[in-house]
């Protein structure tokens, strides 16, 4: 009898040991329930934004959210501004758990979308001076975060940085656009710095409306260079700025690697790859916290050189700023 209750227990230890082992083996654990995957809707205005997106995928995976956790859904609208509109609508009507929008523009496209019924939280990931589209989606009691790409604040060194790596150029041609909040923000910033300092400067207005026919028709001077002001439409014309550059022999100073790689003399800030990497922490807060976060600051940003396009115009970098300067040595497309 006592060796009979032996095996019934062994017996049903290997049971129990063999239910749990199928259950381990399929994914799952007994004592807690599956994790949920998390689905993730993406917005891009055009292909560049998509280095936004592999950064905060990357930032996450090493936080511990793979692809397991995480289900992404990526709308790209390869520069058209209504497709940009309608691939927001049809990312807001699938109701995903997080939208994430690449940029300005992005940002307003979702909150055109979305309706005080359809609160799902939003992050943008690389925007400048967001405190009023803040406002705007939290008045339709949607969270909101994101990662600020600090080109307002950036301004007073972007244009010390430009001074260093060129101090024969004496005057700056400030590439504005006058649609853009931010970029009136930043021009104000450089009337007070170039102002007390009596350096003289130009301001160009470009924008989607009156296109790049006033940078165009500028009559550039040896001594000139061009400081770019945040706008997602000088953003996007980096190739026939570039182009402008190098034909009149005129330093630029833009916003990112990518731009210096295409071929400007040089850029400062932080990089579309860092600003979603960035994103990932906040992203998680927030969809955790269930409510707004505030938006983060660049952690780190970089100075780059494109010492081919250097060359090119015929100048030579200051020695000084090559000591902290990152080097690209090709002009691509």
């Amino acid at each position: 009898m006592k060796n009979t209750k032996v095996q019934l227990f062994r017996w049903s230890r290997i049971l129990v040991l063999s239910l749990l082992g199928m259950i381990v083996f399929a994914g799952c654990s007994p004592l807690s329930p599956p994790s949920r995957v998390t689905n993730v809707a993406v917005l891009a205005a055009d292909q560049t934004r998509i280095v936004k997106f592999e950064g905060l995928k990357q930032g996450l995976s090493e936080l511990g959210y793979g692809k397991d956790r995480m289900h992404f859904q990526i709308l790209n609208a390869s520069g058209d501004s209504k497709k940009l509109v309608m691939d927001a609508q049809e990312l807001v009507r699938q109701a995903p758990d997080l939208l994430v929008a690449t940029g300005v523009a992005e940002a307003e496209a979702f909150l055109l979308s979305l309706t005080p019924k359809s609160r799902i939280p939003v992050i943008m990931i690389g925007v400048t001076a967001a405190s009023e589209l803040v406002d705007r989606f939290q008045a339709k009691g949607i969270s909101v975060t994101g990662v600020d790409n600090g080109h307002v604040e950036l301004t007073g060194k972007r244009l010390e940085l430009l001074q260093l790596l060129f101090p024969d150029r004496s005057k700056f041609i400030v590439v504005y656009d006058p649609n853009i909040k931010a970029s009136l923000q930043a021009l104000e910033k450089i009337r007070d710095v170039l102002g007390s300092e009596h350096i003289r400067y130009e301001a160009v207005p470009v924008s989607e409306d009156i296109g790049l026919s006033k940078l165009q028709e500028h009559s550039f001077q040896k001594n000139e260079a061009i400081f770019l002001l945040p706008s997602y439409f000088i953003e996007n014309r980096y190739r026939e700025i570039r182009d402008l550059e190098l034909k009149y022999r005129t330093p630029v100073m833009g916003f990112y690697d990518t731009e210096v790689s295409a071929g400007y003399t040089a850029a400062y800030g932080l990089s579309y790859f860092d600003q979603g990497y960035q994103g990932a922490r906040i992203a998680i807060r927030m969809l955790k916290e269930k409510k707004s976060i505030p938006f983060d600051m660049p952690d780190s940003v970089e100075l780059r050189i494109n010492r081919q396009a250097i060359e090119k115009i015929g100048e030579k970098v200051a020695p000084v700023a090559q000591s902290f300067a990152e080097p690209v040595d090709t002009i691509g497309n």
